[in-house]
């Protein structure tokens, strides 16, 4: 991991620059809150980590618009903004996929249907190997909660409605988005593989061994794909909001040639109803020093005016 030595993170507590000065042990000690030692442990932990090839993610920008709670049957639909591109969700008969697991599922269905190069991700044996595989704590509620997330995912149905500035090629996939996922294989009992539809695997006897994504969606993710950091994401598993935005930073910061400004109301956009603009912009302030944290390389100024980006190199190098 190749960490600026001088990175700008003006603004935010800066993890890096505490571990750099005072060390590992002496920084958690003098930590000032409890934030403040959960980013020193999250940056230690990106630092200390083997680099090789197994810490390369991929992901997208499409996956960041799912509300952090339950809406409820009382939301139709779930609008959010990127820029001028919009992101529409309509429940399934589950209802909506919400929080940090369901992003982190579908985080991992996307990079290994990219890393195929076809929109079937194979997912393994069971629940107990896919959920291993991802980094996710076994135990207590975890084959429930991620069940749930799962058919959420499945039946939830995603139109995106790009920019009309963005390429006329990305435009064209994003028309074609129908939903998350079209169908799941199953390997039946004389050896045949049965294709059944995200309702009917809930029934299923076994657990699912292949994802097909919608084809539009995966269109979409292959073209707009992004490289991060497995580690990172381990670190922020469990946080929907940090998992935003560092997909977000990822995605913006390694394309700038300049200096964006992103104004508040320009930021409050993205979040769609997740909530007063006061709370959004507390949540986002006090999550930023933890994706600065795990993203070591990112360079970012935060006032009160909102957001200045700066050119950075990628959160992970494909």
């Amino acid at each position: 991991m190749n960490v600026i030595d001088n990175p700008v993170r003006s603004g935010l507590f800066d993890a890096h620059d505490a571990l750099r000065r005072l060390g590992a042990a002496e920084a958690r000690r003098t930590a000032g809150s409890t934030l403040e030692r959960i980013c020193i442990d999250a940056a230690a932990a990106v630092i200390e980590a083997p680099v090789d090839p197994s810490r390369l993610i991929y992901g997208s920008i499409a996956l960041t618009y799912m509300p952090y709670r339950d809406p409820g049957p009382e939301y139709p639909l779930w609008n959010a903004r990127c820029g001028h591109t919009n992101f529409t969700l309509t429940p399934g008969p589950s209802g909506y996929p919400f929080g940090a697991k369901a992003r982190v599922l579908l985080l991992h269905l996307v990079d290994r249907a990219i890393r195929s190069g076809s929109s079937v991700a194979e997912i393994g044996p069971s629940m107990r190997s896919w959920l291993q595989s991802m980094g996710i704590a076994l135990g207590g509620m975890t084959y429930s909660h991620i069940g749930e997330q799962s058919r959420r995912i499945a039946g939830c149905g995603l139109r995106i409605v790009p920019a009309s500035d963005q390429s006329e090629a990305l435009a064209l996939l994003a028309r074609e988005v129908n939903g998350f996922i079209e169908s799941f294989e199953l390997d039946s009992e004389d050896g045949k593989t049965e294709v059944v539809s995200p309702e009917g695997v809930v029934f299923a006897p076994t657990f699912p061994k292949r994802t097909r994504l919608d084809p539009g969606f995966f269109d979409y993710v292959s073209a707009s794909r992004v490289a991060l950091d497995r580690v990172a994401i381990q670190q922020i598993s469990d946080n929907g909001w940090a998992l935003d935005l560092y997909i977000w930073l990822a995605t913006e910061l390694p394309a700038l040639a300049a200096p964006l400004q992103i104004s508040w109301p320009m930021f409050f956009e993205g979040f769609g109803d997740q909530g007063p603009r006061h709370r959004i912009k507390a949540k986002a302030l006090s999550t930023l020093p933890l994706v600065a944290a795990v993203y070591p390389d990112a360079r970012i100024r935060v006032d009160q005016d909102g957001l200045l980006l700066l050119p950075s190199p990628p959160a992970m190098f494909a």
